[in-house]
């Protein structure tokens, strides 16, 4: 898939952390909580936005997002947008993502892959239309997605309450980089 996006830089991140990351449980609930860890991750990328300014944030409608957002942001006045294609995956699609680390995918398999691709291609198109500095805080499938539709280096899986800066580099390539905490 080739698509051109709003060459504008935006910040990712990921949710915090929860018990379902922590035991590798892929399912299809969609209220999962924040475990107290994740909690602690979500305050100490807030200490990092007292220095990044952010216009507009555009995050998935799940609780795990949501609460990272008000944990990150508390204070902090925004532009909030919340978009349904920032959803996470199906969990049947993140079995594929790692079943296509090691063996071929069928037509069929590489199908559902581009139908959840092109929702969040959907999605970006969105939140690049707001006013930046704009944040995307949404899940692991949305980032990996978000690598491939951007062709971005390196791996496309992102840790929880990871923070990326996504830079257009070029006419036509992005680079992503993390944000470290000090």
């Amino acid at each position: 898939m080739k698509f051109t996006f709003r060459r504008t830089p935006f910040y990712f991140l990921r949710h915090g952390e929860t018990d379902h990351n922590v035991h590798g449980i892929y399912d299809d609930f969609t209220e999962i909580h924040l475990n107290e860890n994740g909690k602690k991750q979500a305050l100490e990328i807030h200490k990092i936005f007292r220095s990044i300014p952010i216009i507009t944030v555009c995050s998935s409608p799940l609780l795990r997002v949501q609460q990272t957002k008000n944990i990150v942001l508390e204070n902090k006045s925004v532009q909030d947008i919340i978009l349904d294609e920032l959803r996470e995956c199906p969990s049947a699609l993140w079995r594929l993502f790692l079943a296509a680390e090691i063996r071929e995918l069928t037509i069929g398999e590489w199908d559902l892959i581009n139908e959840f691709t092109y929702r969040v291609k959907n999605g970006l198109e969105k939140a690049l239309e707001y006013n930046a500095p704009i944040l995307l805080i949404a899940h692991g499938g949305t980032y990996w997605a978000l690598a491939h539709l951007l062709h971005l280096q390196g791996d496309p899986k992102i840790g929880n309450c990871v923070l990326t800066h996504i830079i257009p580099e070029g006419s036509k390539t992005w680079r992503a980089e993390p944000i470290l905490m000090e």
